[in-house]
């Protein structure tokens, strides 16, 4: 593909390292200059050091011969850092400092060599601990923060060798100086005071003590995460952006892998502020060196690893808030003329140079023309195309159109071209376009307006081949913008969008329409906003095998999001990882959905979900092969009154085998819907799940009305460690074919957890699961209503307390809290288990347990 960015070099100018880095070391007096050994192929880098240390000239005889004789055969890696690999620098300064035998000789030795040599000895400890980038990282980013991290350990460690400190005295200087807005100066005592932090227990580091922690003993790793928060908030405010965005970025990641209480990826679950604030320093820090796209990219690799994360049930809405605010910031930049980076360097290897303001000509190598036809016209295979600032259109009248004679003729792209606009807002394309033929093409940095209202008849087909739009505004209020047609199952149409934003104007019902057997879209890191629907299909009756991957990328404002409705035997693939959706009403009378199926299977992951109104739909899966849900979070916010609330979070009918975990439901009618009216038998597992705030927490749907003799299983439904709170009903089974089972669940604050059809008890199991009222329900002037259906007449006794606790719930949600409407259900059809008790009796009654569960 011709015409792409270059390899970013770099976040930050020169010489603003360069200042940075002269002020640490004049203010720590080492007059050393920077230079990082190179590797050696097949030699460790510790060897290399102990052999250095071993050949100084600048030692005395007996000193050498001490040296030979504690390191007789060198040093390599595992020696220096131990027996266990260790995780990062943390990890390996502490050895140094503090571990026994080996570590104790080279500690002692480190201490009597000179400064050149430890600066060695830390780049060399740096590069074996730190040996492949991290995720997200690019390697000239990984390369500057190895080598900042041993200029900040060997500097500190030159002061601490020269007269020991502990981890307050460097933390309250550093407190001292970012109060007096000398940055600098903050962030070399906090580096100081991290350094103290790793080389536990010489810095004493259970003395630890300030304001922040109310004066308690801390333990090591929040001290050292408070600490790396210091020193990053002062490199902001230094506006040393290229550490502050690198190092928030390896603090981020060091929050999801490290372990602290058994618990993989403690600090990013159970300090998700930090996390957060974390990731807007970061994208600040980026946005400051004009790096929009760096800025998303990053924070969605912090939502991929905290999605990532073992220990995470839930979502935390701010880690997806921070990213919505940088679309909207490239939004704008895109309206100021956009990113200017790489526009020469485009500009000069262009083949061809539109431009309306200069002389048609051959300048230089370069065609010289003034209008975008006769440019696609002429190009060959593997020209690019350069449009300077202007607005291009097709001014001929379309002859095949004469039922429609306003209709122009579309610029027709028939060659693999790159077409490369110097600025998304300034460099407009205005009309209809058809890609046509098998060859790859590249749109980059234009804004395309397809139709000036709705009545307009423009719009783009994609017909074949690769098309890559990169850095492109769409803008449309027309019914259908764009089209992505398969002609036939030898070939594929494939087109993918990377930071494009998608504007519908309010007007737009279709930005993105597909037909044929081969389709492919992928949308990544992209925005999209007002507009009814995002991607549909044209053709809901024919099967296809198309392949829809949606990553990274933020909607709002738009009624569907993917509503891709299918025949049901398809082999169709949907992907959707990353996403952030902000749902919002344009029909009245048709219900929203985020993410709409049928016909193959899909995996969603990592999604967050935001219904502003109250008849929405998460995700509606329907005749799957295979569901994959994980870690999303679908919710109205606790400033939407949801009592007349119809919107259901997940809901599923004839999918084979269904996997969801991790998924949060909060203040919808429903939280979890299935159902099966096929006799093919359905699997459905639900994991560490939770409904939360809503009328029905679970719904096991009967279909359609089944005879009360029928027998025959067709669902199988499995609930782990669910957790369901603050709802009126947790689990309610109306299906006589449905086997369900219950185990190690949760019910906080359910009147009725659970109601399952009494006819359907033989194929219902639960064991493990926790019934509590974990606070005070009382309503004033309660009055309990009679309500004798909920148990036989031989149970009334015994469950008056029960009934008059229901009954106060009922009141209490209905007034105090925020919950939609408590469903009419006919509880004479199903039997109540509302506690521990009431469960192990029916599983006995029923004799219901089992030795081998649906699951292991």
């Amino acid at each position: 593909m011709c015409g792409g960015e270059k390899e970013r070099k770099g976040i930050g100018t020169r010489n603003q390292r360069e200042t940075m880095t002269k002020a640490i070391m004049d203010e720590r007096d080492i007059g050393q200059s920077e230079e990082r050994m190179k590797s050696r192929n097949g030699t460790s880098h510790l060897q290399d050091w102990v052999n250095t240390i071993i050949g100084m000239k600048e030692l005395s005889t007996d000193e050498k011969a001490e040296l030979q004789l504690q390191f007789p055969h060198g040093l390599d890696d595992n020696a220096l850092l131990g027996t266990c690999e260790v995780q990062d620098m943390t990890e390996a300064i502490s050895r140094l400092m503090n571990g026994t035998d080996t570590m104790a000789e080279v500690r002692t030795s480190l201490a009597r060599v000179h400064e050149q040599q430890v600066i060695q000895f830390f780049d060399h400890l740096v590069e074996s601990v730190e040996r492949v980038p991290m995720s997200g990282e690019t390697v000239d980013e990984f390369e500057f923060r190895r080598r900042e991290t041993s200029l900040e350990h060997r500097t500190s460690y030159l002061k601490y060798r020269q007269e020991p400190f502990q981890v307050r005295d460097k933390f309250l200087d550093g407190d001292r100086f970012y109060r007096d807005n000398k940055y600098v100066d903050a962030y070399s005592s906090f580096c100081d005071a991290i350094f103290a932090c790793e080389a536990r227990p010489l810095a004493e580091l259970s003395d630890h003590y300030s304001e922040e922690f109310e004066g308690k003993k801390v333990p090591f790793n929040l001290v050292y995460l408070n600490l790396k928060m210091k020193q990053i908030e002062s490199l902001l405010l230094a506006k040393d952006y290229e550490r502050a965005s690198i190092y928030s970025h390896a603090l981020l990641t060091w929050m999801t892998v490290h372990s602290a209480r058994d618990v993989a990826g403690y600090f990013a679950s159970y300090h998700s502020e930090s996390y957060s604030l974390l990731q807007i320093w970061m994208g600040e820090a980026e946005i400051a060196l004009g790096n929009h796209h760096r800025a998303i990219d990053k924070c969605s690799v912090a939502i991929r690893n905290f999605c990532q994360l073992k220990s995470t049930v839930a979502l935390e809405r701010s880690i997806y808030s921070v990213r919505q605010n940088f679309f909207e910031q490239l939004i704008e930049s895109y309206e100021k003329g956009g990113d200017l980076k790489g526009v020469p360097e485009d500009r000069a290897k262009a083949n061809i140079v539109v431009s309306q303001h200069r002389e048609k000509g051959f300048e230089q190598g370069q065609f010289i023309l003034n209008d975008l036809v006769t440019a696609l016209r002429i190009a060959k295979n593997g020209d690019t195309i350069f449009l300077e600032e202007g607005t291009y259109t097709n001014g001929a009248m379309d002859p095949n159109q004469m039922e429609n004679p306003e209709k122009k003729v579309p610029f027709e792209i028939r060659k693999a071209v790159c077409l490369i606009g110097c600025s998304a807002s300034k460099c407009i394309i205005s009309g209809s376009i058809v890609k046509w033929g098998s060859s790859a093409v590249l749109l980059k940095r234009l804004k395309l307006e397809v139709g000036l209202d709705i009545d307009s008849n423009e719009d783009v087909y994609f017909m074949d081949g690769v098309t890559v739009l990169e850095d492109c505004v769409i803008e449309s209020p027309v019914n259908t913008c764009m089209y992505v047609i398969s002609p036939n199952f030898a070939t594929e149409t494939t087109v993918k969008f990377r930071h494009c934003i998608f504007d519908g104007l309010g007007n737009c019902k279709r930005m993105l329409c597909f037909q044929g057997p081969r389709p492919r879209i992928s949308i990544d890191s992209c925005c999209v906003n007002e507009l009814y629907s995002f991607i549909t299909v044209i053709t809901p009756e024919e099967k296809t095998s198309a392949i829809i991957t949606v990553a990274d990328s933020v909607f709002y404002d738009l009624q569907d999001g993917l509503k891709i409705i299918v025949h049901h035997e398809s082999n169709l693939v949907g992907t959707m990882t990353g996403c952030q959706f902000d749902l919002i009403k344009y029909d009245q009378d048709c219900p929203s959905h985020a993410f709409s199926m049928t016909g193959g299977t899909t995996q969603l992951l990592g999604n967050m979900i935001y219904c502003s109104h109250l008849d929405s739909i998460g995700f509606s899966l329907h005749s799957l092969k295979r569901v994959d849900i994980d870690m999303n979070l679908i919710e109205t916010g606790a400033e939407v009154p949801r009592a007349l609330a119809l919107g259901q979070g997940v809901v599923l009918s004839e999918n084979l085998n269904v996997n969801i975990s991790s998924t949060e439901i909060i203040g919808l009618r429903i939280g979890f819907q299935i159902s099966n009216q096929f006799k093919e038998m359905n699997h459905c597992i639900l994991r560490d799940c939770s409904a939360k705030q809503c009328s029905l927490g679970l719904f096991v749907k009967c279909a359609e009305p089944e005879s009360t003799s029928s027998s025959e299983i067709n669902q199988e439904l499995t609930l782990f460690q669910c957790h369901f709170d603050s709802c009126y009903y947790a689990l309610m089974c109306d299906d006589l074919q449905s086997k369900i089972e219950v185990i190690n669940s949760s019910f906080y604050d359910i009147p009725k957890p659970l109601l399952i059809a009494k006819l359907n008890m033989l194929n219902f199991n639960a064991r493990g699961n926790e019934y509590k009222l974990s606070r005070d329900f009382h309503v004033e002037g309660f009055v309990k209503e009679d309500d004798s259906s909920d148990d036989t007449a031989s149970h009334k006794t015994n469950h008056s307390d029960q009934d008059a606790k229901r009954h106060q719930m009922y009141l209490y949600f209905a007034t105090k809290e925020n919950l939609p409407h408590r469903m009419a259900i006919d509880v004479k059809h199903f039997q109540i288990i509302g506690s521990a008790q009431d469960e192990l009796q029916l599983m006995q009654k029923f004799k219901m347990f089992r030795e081998s569960p649906l699951i292991e």
